[in-house]
C-alpha cells in the first residue's frame, strides 16, 4: 500500500523491513519442516538437477532485480517442478510477494532462499 500510495522512500525502506522481519521466521520455518524429507513430486523427471535449479534461480534473481514480470512464471514453473519440497515451500513466500508485484521483497526473500 506504502507503493500505491507513494509514500516517502524512508517509510517504505521502513515497511518493507518490518514486512521481512515477519516473514523471517516463517521462511525459517519453511526450510526446517523440508529438511530431512523426500522429495515427493507427481513426475520426479521433472525435477531439476542442482545445477540447473541454480540456473532457474539465477535467471528468477535477475527477472526481480529487472522487476520483469516474466519472474511470475518462471517462478510458478520452478514451483510446479519442485512441487513437495522444501524448495517449493521456500518459495511460497517469493511467489507471495510476487503476488502483489513487490519485486523487491521478493528480491530480497529469494536471496534469502538461496542463503539459507
Amino acid at each position: 500500500m506504502a507503493c500505491k500510495e507513494s509514500q516517502a522512500g524512508d517509510e517504505i525502506d521502513r515497511l518493507l523491513h518490518a514486512v521481512l522481519a515477519e516473514l523471517d521466521p516463517v521462511i525459517q520455518g519453511l526450510a526446517v519442516l523440508g529438511a530431512g524429507e523426500e522429495k515427493v513430486t507427481k513426475d520426479s523427471a521433472a525435477m531439476l538437477s542442482r545445477p540447473e535449479l541454480d540456473a532457474q534461480l539465477d535467471q528468477l534473481q535477475r527477472l526481480l532485480e529487472e522487476s520483469d514480470v516474466d519472474a511470475t512464471e518462471l517462478l510458478a514453473s520452478l514451483q510446479n517442478k519442485w512441487a513437495g519440497d522444501s524448495m517449493a515451500r521456500a518459495l511460497q513466500a517469493v511467489a507471495a510477494a510476487l503476488e502483489h508485484y513487490d519485486f523487491d521483497a521478493a528480491l530480497t526473500l529469494l536471496r534469502r532462499v538461496r542463503g539459507a
